[in-house]
């Protein structure tokens, strides 16, 4: 009896083993949860990143411009179009005072002043108000400023009378009159220049 019993506990072992659930599948492993992007999302297209350096671009620019909150939207959209404002230019700095002095120093040397007149010309010209350099028209006393021909002398006279000016005799002669333009050694003047340098009218 007894060996009866136990082959039967023997031959009902493999059909229980049979009728046992399979195992219930765990939690995936982390790695598996954290499922890798799909290469759309992994890979942006150059002109994504090209509109997202540019959304940077005009981000930075705008603060940098400190652009208002009410005009900041408008400034965004003409920068992400191509269309950016230009950046007011900065208001140029004031000459320092070390910049007007080597500009008055150049001045006085370009003028050939020297002692009182260099003295009072840079205080005048530190101050603001020293008067503009001589022109061509205005030069020196005996040195004054000759032209080969009549035209080059009205366009450099303006307003002033051009002459026929002997550089010997210091006589100049008025247009119209006999010997203008004819005599040697001469050349055409401004009027008030050649007065300056002790040029004479013709008798």
């Amino acid at each position: 009896m007894r060996a009866w019993m136990m082959a039967m506990v023997v031959g009902l072992l493999p059909l229980a083993s049979l009728a046992q659930p399979p195992p219930t599948p765990g939690p995936a492993p982390a790695a598996a949860t954290g499922a890798a992007p799909d290469a759309a999302e992994r890979t942006r297209s150059p002109a994504q990143q090209a509109q997202q350096d540019r959304m940077r671009s005009c981000n930075a620019e705008a603060t940098a411009r400190a652009v208002p909150a009410e005009t900041r939207r408008a400034f965004m959209s003409e920068c992400l179009a191509g269309r950016m404002p230009a950046a007011a230019a900065a208001p140029a700095a004031p000459p320092t005072q070390q910049d007007r002095m080597r500009t008055c120093n150049a001045e006085a040397g370009t003028r050939n002043l020297a002692g009182e007149p260099r003295r009072v010309f840079m205080r005048d010209c530190l101050s603001g108000s020293a008067s503009p350099a001589p022109t061509r028209a205005t030069a020196p006393p005996n040195n004054a400023a000759t032209f080969p021909t009549e035209a080059a002398a009205r366009t450099a006279c303006a307003e002033d009378t051009v002459v026929w000016g002997n550089s010997e005799s210091r006589v100049f002669h008025l247009q119209g009159s006999r010997f203008y333009g004819k005599t040697q050694n001469s050349a055409y003047l401004c009027r008030g220049p050649a007065e300056m340098a002790g040029y004479r009218a013709a008798r």
